[in-house]
């Protein structure tokens, strides 16, 4: 069979078209975590957002809450010390 041909039960590049088709509505919706038909109204919205069945459903980790604590440091019980400074005439090389 050559690439140009087309075999025989297959659709061709245009749009398949079902002229004898109802839209009717469904009373059913998936789950989004698991993919489970369930009726409608069934589903929970979860804190991720995701809209689940109560069995799926998962409460949020209370760890998702804690908080750090600020802490301040406080002030040095000591005084810093005061700075010594050298003169240039009091250092020599032998010195270093």
């Amino acid at each position: 069979m050559s690439d140009s041909s087309v075999p025989s039960g297959s659709f061709t590049h245009g749009t398949v078209t079902n002229a004898d088709a109802t839209t009717e509505t469904s009373h059913y919706e998936i789950c989004q975590r698991s993919g489970f038909k369930v009726r409608a109204g069934e589903l929970v919205k979860e804190w991720t957002g995701l809209w689940v069945r109560p069995q799926d459903w998962e409460a949020r980790n209370e760890q998702d809450f804690v908080r750090t604590v600020h802490q301040v440091r406080k002030a040095s019980i000591s005084p810093e010390p005061t700075d010594d400074f050298l003169s240039t005439n009091e250092v020599d090389v032998s010195d270093l």
